[in-house]
């Protein structure tokens, strides 16, 4: 059988050239031949961008796009243009994937009705981001329906919204990601791709090697305009979940005020001045509160929880970010 091509999204932005390298080689290693790489550059600084250039210069299958910095989502829908395979991959530049990855992926395809193909994740950090010796082990699909999507899209942290673990059909792919958010747009993108879709398959083998940065955004506690846009990504989560899953509602009501809780104890703390954005905050507080509190599907915990976070949230967010070592800025 012929093999469909598959483009693989690389965006970048100032990696470390060790990180970029072994990046690219899980890319040009993959046993899967008919693929293309189509890196993205999001305005990098010149030294690295040299880097990058000298070292991908002998591969034929990788384009190598640059582009202002304009963020994460808008260098990946640059590599979703210029891309030309029928399917699309998305691997972040300081991650790397195991030489199977698209070729078990995409037997999920061959083989079945499937219209999304995921695997799961090893989460690595610099101290055990060496390569082990791994067997290639069998592993046998696992299949949901459009429902059972959502629910492992929302519950499961082995499949989750990420983009990374997962391979598109391209002309399935509903819209671009959303350039005005900068959390959670890729959940957002992974479950409007959902909507067009009857079934997915699952391989419960980490062919994704995830690097967790501790300078990322993630590991960033302050407020900040871009952090605000959590809130318009989960009222998106909400309005396609309350039409494709609705009995997740209560989890994700939960889910949309804690965060604007944890907003609004970070925008105290850094003593923003954005009213207007504050306002809207509170504004969620109030709209989920009640329905949170009074729902029968989450537990006391979470409840009294949420009650003490809402009563004393100054205290509590500082208390528990000293707890896990996170620095406030």
């Amino acid at each position: 059988m012929e093999e469909l091509k598959v483009s693989i999204v690389v965006p970048v932005y100032n990696t470390n050239i060790e990180y970029f390298r072994q990046c690219i080689k899980s890319l040009v290693l993959q046993t899967y031949e008919n693929i293309e790489i189509v890196i993205v550059d999001d305005g990098s600084k010149d030294e690295n961008v040299s880097l990058y250039e000298q070292y991908i210069a002998h591969y034929k299958n990788i384009e190598f796009i640059q582009q202002k910095n304009c963020g994460v989502s808008a260098a990946r829908n640059r590599g979703i243009e210029k891309s030309t395979g029928e399917y699309i991959a998305f691997v972040d530049s300081d991650d790397w994937v195991d030489p199977d990855f698209v070729k078990i992926l995409m037997t999920g395809f061959y083989e079945s009705d499937a219209e999304i193909s995921i695997c799961s994740a090893e989460y690595v950090d610099d101290e055990n981001s060496k390569k082990k010796e791994r067997k290639s082990l069998k592993v046998e699909p696992i299949f949901y329906s459009n429902k059972e999507l959502y629910l492992q899209l929302l519950y499961s942290t082995k499949i989750s919204g990420f983009l990374w673990n997962k391979i598109f059909k391209k002309n399935l792919i509903p819209q671009r990601l959303n350039e005005t958010l900068y959390y959670s747009e890729d959940f957002v993108f992974t479950a409007q791709y959902s909507e067009n879709i009857k079934r997915a398959v699952y391989w419960d083998r980490a062919l994704y090697h995830y690097r967790q940065n501790q300078n990322s955004v993630s590991n960033d506690f302050s407020y900040n305009n871009r952090i605000f846009s959590l809130l318009k990504a989960n009222e998106y989560l909400i309005h396609i979940y309350e039409k494709q899953a609705p009995e997740c509602l209560p989890e994700m009501n939960k889910n949309i005020l804690k965060i604007a809780l944890n907003l609004r104890a970070r925008y105290k703390l850094s003593k923003s001045n954005n009213i207007e954005q504050y306002d809207e905050i509170v504004q969620v507080i109030y709209k989920y509160l009640m329905c949170t509190l009074t729902s029968k599907k989450i537990n006391i915990r979470e409840k009294v929880n949420i009650i003490l976070t809402f009563l004393f949230p100054n205290t509590l967010f500082k208390a528990k970010n000293k707890i896990l070592g996170r620095k406030i800025r």
